[in-house]
């Protein structure tokens, strides 16, 4: 499935977890994307439960997955579904449309959003412009901010470099 040994390993050791990695990847076939929720997010927010105890299934999490590589929702979105889905269970699709979680991915959207960040914070523009090229970081940090985090992190960090020349 092209994981690595330690994925592969940690996914085996349990049947539970290995059940569980099973039916997400029948509702999202992406081996690799599905271990690292499963291995790397999921098993850290367990904290002492068992992967056997949660309110949602395999296939709920290969969702989840699928909607962040689908850009319906951004990786840190997901995290937020994710402890929702742990504290209350629940169809990862249903939270991101009852909580209004969907990522911004339109250009048209986000442009009049760093416009005005720019101007407020000119003299950072022209700190960029004189070589201080890292300050593109603040302005997608400042974006980030401004929309909650729903922004396409990708997408804003295009936008600003086209705007910073």
């Amino acid at each position: 499935l092209g994981l690595s040994v330690d994925e592969a390993r940690i996914l085996a050791a349990d049947p539970a977890l290995s059940t569980f990695f099973d039916d997400a990847l029948a509702a999202w076939d992406d081996p690799k994307g599905v271990a690292n929720w499963v291995v790397n997010e999921l098993l850290g927010a367990l904290d002492d439960r068992q992967v056997d105890s949660l309110p949602f299934g395999g296939a709920a999490l290969g969702t989840l997955v699928g909607l962040i590589e689908n850009a319906t929702i951004s990786g840190r979105i997901a995290k937020d579904v994710l402890a929702e889905m742990i504290r209350h269970g629940g169809d990862p699709r249903e939270i991101v449309r009852q909580q209004d979680l969907r990522q911004l991915t339109d250009p048209d959207a986000l442009a009049p959003i760093i416009d005005r960040l720019m101007a407020a914070h000119a003299d950072k523009v022209a700190q960029y412009r004189a070589g201080k090229t890292g300050l593109a970081g603040f302005f997608v940090g400042q974006v980030m901010r401004e929309t909650g985090g729903k922004a396409n992190p990708k997408l804003v960090q295009d936008l600003v470099q086209q705007k910073l020349g």
